[in-house]
C-alpha cells in the first residue's frame, strides 16, 4: 500500500514537471524566435533556420528557470491531490506531510543529478550548435569567436624595456587559435606611468612575436601613425592562448561538470581569474539540493484545505516565490562571479537557507494540522 502510494505521488509529480516543463519550453521557442527574427532583418536566413536556431537555445534558456520548474510543478502535484480529496485518504492511511514530501523530494534530488549529468550534456552540445550557426549565417564569419562585453584583458613583460608591462585589451578573440581583433596595447614604465598606445585591427601570435596589423601608434612622437605589420616580443605560448586565456574568457555553461574541476586547476595555476567557473561548478554541483528544497517549499505553498478561501492566493503566491527563486539565485551567481561574495556564499548558503526555511514552515504547517 506504502510503496503504490509513493508511486502515485512520484508519478503524479514527473507529468506535472513535464507539463510545466513543455510549457515554458514553447513559451521560451516563441520568445526565441521574436528575438532571432529581430537579428537577422539584415540577414537572408531561411525560415527554416530561425526555427532550428529557436528550438536549439531551448536548453540554455529552461536551465535558467529550472528551480522555478521544480517549484511550480510540486505545487501543482500537490494542489491538484489535494482538491481531488486524495491528500485526505493518503493522510487516513497514517502518512503526515513529511512522509507525503519525502518520495518527491527523494524524486527531485535524483532529477537534479539528472539534470546536471544528462541533460547538461545536451545542453551544451546544443548552446554549441546554435552559436555555430549564429557565427556563419547571423554574423557572417566563418569562424567562432568570443566577444567579451569589457574586452579581455591580459598583461605581459615589455621585454624591450626592463622592469616594464603591457596591457593588452582584445575585444575579440577567435576559437582555436591564437588570434585576436580590435586589440589595443597599452604601455606602462617602470613607474606605472602611461607613455604609449598600439591600436590593431589584428593580432596573431607567430615565433613568440605578436604580428599587429593594420596598426596605428600613438606616443610622445607620434600621433595616429599608421603602421601596416608591427611586431612585439611575448613569452606566451600558443597553447596557453588556447587552453587558459580563451576558456577563461569562454561562456563556463560551455564546460560539462567533469571537465570544471580541471580547467579551474589550470585558470588558478596561471593567475586568472577563475570565480565564475568554480560559481558555476559549485551551482551545477548543489542543484539537486536546490531541487529538494523547492519540493518542501511546494509541500508548504501546495497542500492546502479545499475548504479554505485563501488556498488560490497560496498557490499564487507559491507561484509569484518561484519567479523571486530565480531572480535571487541570478544575482548571487553574479555577485559571486564577479567576487564580490564568496563562491559558498553564492551557492551552497543559497541552497541551505532555502531548506532551512522550508523545513521550518513544514514543521509549522505539520503542528497547525495535527
Amino acid at each position: 500500500m506504502i510503496n503504490k502510494i509513493n508511486y502515485y505521488l512520484v508519478k503524479s509529480f514527473l507529468k506535472n514537471f513535464l507539463i510545466v516543463a513543455l510549457g515554458f519550453s514553447a513559451m521560451f521557442f516563441l520568445i526565441n524566435i521574436i528575438d532571432i527574427f529581430e537579428r537577422i532583418k539584415d540577414s537572408e536566413v531561411g525560415i527554416s533556420l530561425v526555427f532550428i536556431l529557436a528550438i536549439l537555445k531551448i536548453p540554455q534558456s529552461l536551465t535558467s528557470i529550472i528551480a522555478s520548474v521544480v517549484l511550480i510543478s510540486a505545487i501543482l502535484t500537490f494542489y491538484q491531490l489535494s482538491i481531488k480529496s486524495e491528500l485526505t485518504i493518503i493522510r487516513t492511511c497514517g502518512y503526515s506531510i513529511w512522509k507525503i514530501s519525502t518520495p518527491v523530494a527523494v524524486t527531485a534530488f535524483f532529477l537534479g543529478i539528472f539534470w546536471v549529468t544528462i541533460f547538461n550534456f545536451i545542453e551544451i552540445v546544443s548552446a554549441k550548435k546554435f552559436y555555430q550557426i549564429e557565427t556563419k549565417y547571423i554574423k557572417a564569419e566563418m569562424r567562432e569567436s568570443i566577444e567579451p562585453s569589457s574586452g579581455a584583458w591580459f598583461r605581459q613583460k615589455n621585454f624591450y624595456r626592463e622592469g616594464e608591462d603591457i596591457i593588452i585589451i582584445a575585444r575579440k578573440i577567435y576559437k582555436n587559435s591564437a588570434e585576436f581583433s580590435n586589440v589595443s596595447l597599452w604601455f606602462f614604465d617602470a613607474n606605472n606611468i602611461f607613455y604609449k598606445k598600439i591600436d590593431a585591427k589584428r593580432m596573431f601570435l607567430e615565433n613568440h612575436k605578436w604580428i599587429l596589423q593594420n596598426a596605428i601608434v600613438n606616443d610622445e612622437k607620434l600621433i595616429n601613425q599608421n603602421v601596416e605589420n608591427l611586431e612585439v616580443a611575448t613569452d606566451l605560448e600558443e597553447s596557453f592562448i588556447k587552453k587558459k586565456i580563451i576558456n577563461n574568457f569562454d561562456s563556463a555553461q560551455f564546460f560539462l561538470i567533469f571537465e570544471l574541476p580541471k580547467l579551474i586547476q589550470e585558470l588558478d595555476a596561471s593567475g586568472l581569474n577563475s570565480n565564475k567557473f568554480k560559481v558555476y561548478f559549485n551551482g551545477q554541483l548543489n542543484q539537486a539540493l536546490l531541487f529538494v528544497a523547492m519540493i518542501f517549499f511546494a509541500t508548504y505553498f501546495g497542500i492546502c484545505s479545499i475548504r479554505n478561501r485563501k488556498a488560490q492566493i497560496r498557490i499564487f503566491v507559491g507561484i509569484i516565490f518561484g519567479l523571486i527563486v530565480f531572480i535571487a539565485s541570478s544575482i548571487s551567481f553574479s555577485l559571486g562571479s564577479s567576487g564580490i561574495i564568496s563562491v559558498f556564499e553564492s551557492t551552497w548558503l543559497i541552497s541551505l537557507i532555502y531548506i532551512s526555511i522550508s523545513i521550518l514552515l513544514i514543521y509549522r504547517k505539520e503542528n497547525s494540522a495535527s
